[in-house]
């Protein structure tokens, strides 16, 4: 992904330069991190006018849950990553972690 679109995401979502239909389900993200008890009907609706399903909700909302639950346990224990011990991956391991994801986990956890 281009670091220039991160940074016009983080700036602004609303007018970065991403599909308008991704626009609604970031905003309820956003709003679901930072302020939950803000999110409304009316964010919801919006995804479902922007062609998205329920399904796709209930998956966003997955996703950002467990990414704020797991942020919390790593902030929260002070765990951090020394990056300078770790042995180096062949192309072929990092494949395999390219493949893998929130849902791959979520199975696994027995969430999906």
């Amino acid at each position: 992904m281009d670091p220039a679109l991160i940074d016009a995401l983080i700036a602004d979502p609303t007018r970065a330069p991403v599909e308008d239909r991704l626009k609604p389900i970031l905003a309820y993200v956003a709003c679901l991190t930072q302020t939950p008890a803000m999110v409304t009907e009316a964010m919801a609706q919006a995804l479902f006018d922007a062609g998205w399903s329920e399904q796709a909700l209930y998956d966003a909302i997955l996703v950002c849950a467990m990414f704020s639950f797991m942020n919390r346990i790593v902030e929260g224990t002070g765990v951090t990553a020394d990056f300078t011990n770790l042995p180096a991956m062949t192309e072929d391991e990092k494949a395999v972690r390219r493949t893998r994801t929130y849902s791959d986990w979520g199975r696994s956890a027995g969430l999906i």
